[in-house]
């Protein structure tokens, strides 16, 4: 389900808005990608605040789970992330928790029932959903110099050893992190940028190997060109000619095994023979 929300950058005498659209949430992506500090243009934040928004998240931050369908995700814990706004910011931001329906509640319990093939209900997994916003306040020399709001939702299993207050402060971890990953942090674990410009590379040489050996086999096969193996010579011989395996063996006056074993010099002579005899022919 895709979402679109205002994020707003309130600064003193003027408010800007960045409209954001959110598609399918991708939780983590396996690898680091690379940060540049040179990318964002934002007067509001100082070099600082930059390099613990935009810096790869370290190793020692890094924890793995297993996810659906046999999966292993990387994801963080929410003591770093906290740590992280806490040295960008000082502090100074707050998660507040927004109603999640029109009847103003904090919290939704959905229940998604496990069904086996013969349609017998076996197991039942309950979960809590948040929403909530982020709102974080940049200081400058002379007090607070512009807040930044990002919205997002959070999601936990509420199993059966967990207490519902377990529950739903793991809910709220989870919304720290998805708001907090829009500023930047923990990013890399969300989006892989080194790897999808390396897909990108991969994907131009494997186009340019495919032209150049297209461009090698058309001129391998023109009618002025010398076959450069015993298989191109009995393919072309075939092709161009209609001379079959058993009648070209008797024309290099070798089996049909030892058609394989010509050399370079023999395939040319034979090559050339096979093109006199059908010049003379017509």
């Amino acid at each position: 389900m895709s979402t679109q929300r205002k994020d707003n950058i309130k600064g003193k005498g003027k408010d800007k808005a960045i409209v954001l659209v959110e598609g399918e949430e991708v939780r983590e992506a396996p690898k680091e990608r690379t940060g540049n500090l040179a990318k964002p243009v934002n007067p509001v934040l100082n070099p600082a605040q930059l390099r613990i928004l935009q810096g790869n998240t370290p190793d020692y931050a890094k924890k793995q789970r297993q996810g659906k369908g046999g999966k292993t995700f990387t994801y963080v814990p929410h003591g770093y992330v906290t740590d992280q706004l806490n040295s960008a910011f000082g502090w100074d931001w707050d998660l507040v928790i927004d109603p999640i329906d029109g009847e103003g509640k904090l919290f939704s319990l959905q229940l998604e029932k496990a069904i086996n093939d013969k349609s017998i209900e076996v197991a039942t997994h309950r979960y809590v959903a948040i929403a909530g916003h982020l709102v974080v306040k940049v200081h400058g020399e002379k007090g607070i110099i512009a807040t930044i709001t990002k919205w997002g939702f959070g999601s936990q299993e509420w199993l059966p050893t967990m207490e519902f207050g377990d529950a739903l402060k793991a809910a709220r971890s989870d919304l720290v992190k998805c708001c907090a990953y829009q500023l930047g942090i923990a990013l890399d674990l969300y989006w892989n940028d080194t790897a999808e410009f390396q897909k990108h590379e991969d994907f131009k040489e494997r186009k340019a190997k495919e032209k150049a050996e297209s461009e090698r086999l058309a001129k391998e096969f023109s009618a002025n060109s010398i076959p450069s193996n015993p298989v191109i010579l009995i393919s072309r011989a075939k092709a161009e000619y209609d001379i079959d395996i058993s009648t070209l063996a008797v024309l290099a006056k070798c089996d049909e095994e030892g058609l394989l074993a010509l050399d370079q010099k023999r395939i040319k002579e034979i090559w050339e023979t096979i093109q006199k005899t059908n010049s003379s022919d017509g």
